[in-house]
């Protein structure tokens, strides 16, 4: 374990871990492999520099400083945010948990889930940009909000589950993937697009603006839809059994209607 220290991986080198990594700084221009172990970032600033190779297998990195400017780009297996992102561009793909207990709202950047990646929030979490890698399976019982572009990515899909609220703010949300589904679902401040098909299998909720062209929204039995903003979509289908959908809007489909 490495303490208050930095940590220093030159080129040619290979360290493996064999225990937790501790440290303010990590340069790694040889290569690094963490193995299952927790790779805890104490620094403030750009605390990783990742020129050579990083092979994460199963272990997790931890950012856990309160004056992050800037994570590392790079493929992670699980990544943590205990410490506070509130600014910059903070972009990096995700294999495992993208977990944040503390602050993650970026300026910009793009959080990429891969494989059957998974987002677990218990503290504050806007994304701007959020993808699902093509093919990937990612998921999350977690409330967050988008406040740039969701998208869904070739053969993927994505599945929120109870209790998760997912808000976009301002987004604009493409699914190009298999199936799209959010628990409870809110368009909350600003204009956010979606000319594409996505379900919602509890509230779809619109306090802002929701524009769409083109696209199918599915509402599954016992949901419903809440609109004291301006809601537009283009299709819109109930899937309902023995239970109803139940609305407290006007104007919904400019497309089509269906039950």
């Amino acid at each position: 374990t490495s303490s208050q220290e930095r940590l220093l991986i030159l080129s040619g080198n290979t360290y493996t871990a064999g225990g937790t990594v501790q440290t303010d700084n990590l340069t790694v221009a040889g290569t690094f492999v963490p193995g299952a172990n927790t790779v805890r970032i104490q620094g403030s600033g750009t605390p990783v520099s990742i020129t050579g190779t990083l092979t994460e297998a199963s272990s997790t990195f931890d950012y856990t400083n309160a004056s992050i400017t800037t994570i590392q780009n790079d493929t992670y297996n699980n990544l943590t945010i205990s410490g506070t992102i509130s600014s910059g561009a903070q972009s990096a793909t995700v294999a495992g948990v993208f977990t944040v207990s503390g602050t993650f709202t970026p300026a910009s950047g793009t959080i990429t889930l891969s494989g059957t990646a998974s987002v677990s929030n218990s503290g504050t979490l806007t994304f701007q940009d959020l993808t699902t890698a093509a093919s990937a399976a990612a998921t999350t019982s977690s409330s967050f909000s988008v406040d740039g572009t969701f998208t869904n990515g070739s053969s993927a899909t994505f599945t929120a589950s109870t209790p998760s609220l997912i808000t976009a703010l301002s987004a604009t949300i493409t699914n190009s993937g298999s199936t799209v589904t959010f628990y409870d679902f809110t368009i909350g401040t600003g204009t956010t697009t979606a000319n594409t098909s996505y379900t919602v299998a509890r509230n779809f909720n619109v306090t802002g603006t929701l524009t769409a062209t083109s696209g199918t929204v599915t509402i599954n039995g016992g949901g419903s839809i809440s609109n004291s903003g301006s809601l537009t979509v283009f299709n819109l289908t109930t899937a309902c059994s023995s239970t109803s959908v139940t609305t407290s809007s006007s104007g919904i489909a400019s497309g089509g209607y269906q039950t």
